[in-house]
């Protein structure tokens, strides 16, 4: 996985490009802070990114001259940063953020037919459409097991067993298990309304329902 990276033109024509490869990094004009800006308009602790779970943020650490998401200022509420967008550091200095694995997960999802599944950022398509927000940790536990078991029928044990896994023996009731197929399929219907991913296999379970070549 290749990490995102900041770059940009610098006051007096310099340029700079700096690998987001931690976890949280802290933008700053000196000295502890990972990238290093040393010029008035920027604060000693200006702006925080994080990484998590695949995914970059970026938060305003009370600066003098504040931090921008394009034009919009943004607080010390970490932001999403998407591919491609515009971060301005004490109204002064541009620096363009840019995330290949972002744009590949989006390639891969808006080429994908059915559902396809980035199963290490958890993100989810359609169709090739976005499934926001996210799932719980039920619903995914059981979307990912129909996934990775397309051509067959999933029974209610195996359905307790992805979403329970702490559950003992029947700790679960009929009904917590149709309420989550229910849920999962009113979700997927939201994205989708059109379309129907999960077929309900009377008396045995569900199954995915594979899409048309």
């Amino acid at each position: 996985m290749q990490p995102a990276f900041l770059a940009g033109k610098l006051p007096g024509g310099r340029s700079g490009k700096w690998l987001l490869d931690k976890d949280d990094i802290v933008i700053g004009r000196e000295a502890p802070a990972d990238i290093v800006l040393p010029f008035a308009s920027i604060s000693r602790q200006h702006a925080r990114i994080t990484r998590m779970s695949g995914e970059y943020f970026i938060a305003d650490l009370a600066s003098r001259n504040g931090t921008c998401i394009g034009s919009t200022r943004i607080g010390g509420e970490p932001q999403r940063l998407s591919h491609g967008q515009e971060i301005v550091l004490g109204g002064a200095i541009t620096l363009c953020f840019s995330d290949l694995e972002q744009v590949a997960r989006s390639e891969r999802g808006a080429r994908g037919k059915g559902i396809v599944i980035d199963e290490i950022t958890l993100e989810v398509w359609l169709d090739g459409k976005p499934l926001q927000p996210a799932l719980s940790e039920a619903q995914m536990a059981l979307l990912l097991l129909m996934c990775r078991l397309p051509d067959q029928v999933i029974s209610r044990r195996q359905i307790v067993a992805a979403a329970w896994p702490s559950a003992g023996p029947g700790k679960v009731s009929h009904i917590a298990v149709e309420g989550l197929v229910k849920r999962l399929r009113a979700r997927l219907r939201k994205t989708q309304p059109d379309k129907e991913y999960i077929q309900v296999v009377r008396g045995k379970g569900i199954r995915l329902i594979r899409p048309r070549e």
